[in-house]
């Protein structure tokens, strides 16, 4: 693999970065002003919980789940960065939406970058082809949280992929990668699976080096969970390093009859929250569950 380091210095390289991020943003800012209906999904969730921080109850959900308060059922990034949202606006989606078209639009740039980086010849189409890809200018009008998601994996892939290809690595941008790492986990727990991935790929590449490398990136990642695992465990009195959502999705993804097969599949009995009222045993439980499954 080869690497690519002059991006973003060259005349040309500067006038596609502003014709990918102008083109993209216009792409989705158009698609959302068209007004598609969005099936509410998470949103009620997240609204919940930024609203609750806006007043002062803090991260808790207890509105759709038969009041019950559930204080780390999501990760604490969206709710958070909607909380900033509709605290400087106003409550409404139109904001957050027109914010998330920006985010869509510099997740575009990032996307070219990163391939002209490790494959120059086929950066304008990657690029191009991110500007106009459905899922990507979709996303952008839900309130949910893809469109941030999508921008922190991109933007760390882009960081370390010195650290995974070349002989020489920047200490800078593997710290920024590890960083966008945690932040990209603090949105969606699947997003720490990128740390173990890098892990691999340079320690086998480098060796003794990567694995160096490997550790730097995964002590900053764990610098920027550390302060929300810390606040879980004020919460709870025992260790939950980002969410309780997970057994839930492990569980019911993993099943004779999936749930996402199901018209109503995700919903949840109130007789279950009464049988295991505490937030952290239903999580394990639903682990139990999903991991029995499985083997």
């Amino acid at each position: 693999m080869t690497v690519d380091r002059t991006e973003g210095t060259d005349r040309p390289c500067r006038r596609w970065i502003w014709l990918l991020f102008a083109a993209a943003l216009l792409v989705r800012l158009v698609y959302v002003l068209q007004g598609y209906p969005v099936p509410p999904q998470d949103t009620p969730d997240y609204d919940e919980i930024a609203l609750n921080l806006l007043g002062g109850k803090g991260f808790v959900a207890s509105g759709h789940w038969f009041g019950t308060e559930l204080r780390a059922w999501r990760s604490p990034f969206y709710p958070f960065f909607l909380a900033a949202v509709y605290g400087l606006a106003g409550y409404g989606h139109l904001v957050v939406k027109g914010v998330q078209a920006v985010v869509g639009a510099v997740t575009v740039v990032l996307v070219f970058l990163l391939a002209r980086r490790v494959r120059p010849g086929a950066a304008a189409v990657a690029g191009i082809l991110a500007v106009v890809y459905g899922p990507l200018v979709t996303a952008t009008n839900e309130v949910m949280t893809e469109t941030w998601f999508a921008f922190w994996l991109v933007l760390a892939a882009w960081l370390l992929t010195d650290g995974a290809a070349s002989k020489v690595a920047g200490r800078g941008r593997l710290l920024a990668g590890g960083a966008a790492i945690g932040l990209a986990a603090l949105t969606r727990p699947v997003g720490l699976l990128l740390w173990p991935a890098f892990a691999a790929v340079t320690g086998w590449r480098w060796r003794r080096e990567g694995v160096r490398r490997a550790l730097w990136v995964g002590l900053i990642t764990a610098a920027v969970l550390l302060p929300w695992s810390v606040r879980n465990y004020q919460v709870f009195g025992t260790w939950v390093p980002l969410a309780t959502h997970g057994g839930f999705i492990l569980a019911r993804s993993n099943a004779d009859r999936p749930a996402w097969r199901e018209e109503h599949g995700w919903g949840v009995e109130e007789s279950f929250f009464r049988q295991i009222p505490s937030e952290v045993e239903r999580d394990r439980y639903w682990r139990r569950q999903g991991l029995d499954w499985i083997q």
